[in-house]
């Protein structure tokens, strides 16, 4: 078993369960990474915009959710995220710790992007970015910060 934090558009049920065939997949924690603020760092054309990444933000929070994967689902998702590919690595898979939402301190594995950049995210992809915090449920507070995210405008 693996634990997978999302926090950008895999935080979408529909997204995640489609690239790692699980139709039954739900987070099975809320949680955050303190000190760190959503950001776009390299550009997808799929996306028609930057993606999300992290960086440190002192005072901010970076929420997300934790999946239980199996070790073929995670290798699926690493396959989506371009994790494997030799010659141009899209994303890098790290761990970290997070925190649960009853102050409970867990390591995961998540997703960093390559930065080549700062982006704009297409309102396409905040879109699907803020429907999968609302089907992760998210704190109310944090789905506003990201309705407020500036876009480049592309649906």
């Amino acid at each position: 078993m693996v634990l997978y934090f999302a926090y950008g558009s895999n935080l979408l049920l529909s997204q995640i369960r489609e690239r790692i065939n699980n139709s039954n997949l739900n987070p099975s924690y809320i949680a955050f990474v303190p000190n760190s603020k959503l950001i776009f760092s390299r550009e997808s054309i799929k996306q028609k915009g930057g993606v999300a990444s992290y960086e440190n933000c002192e005072g901010n929070r970076l929420w997300g959710a934790v999946f239980e994967l199996t070790d073929d689902e995670k290798s699926k998702l690493d396959s989506k995220e371009g994790v494997k590919r030799l010659s141009a690595k899209e994303y890098e898979d790290t761990k970290i710790e997070v925190t649960k939402i009853n102050e409970t301190k867990i390591w995961v594995t998540t997703y960093v992007a390559n930065k080549t950049g700062a982006y704009l995210p297409s309102q396409y992809y905040m879109d699907i970015i803020i429907r999968g915090a609302i089907d992760c449920s998210l704190p109310n507070y944090y789905i506003e910060e990201l309705k407020h995210i500036t876009t480049n405008g592309v649906q």
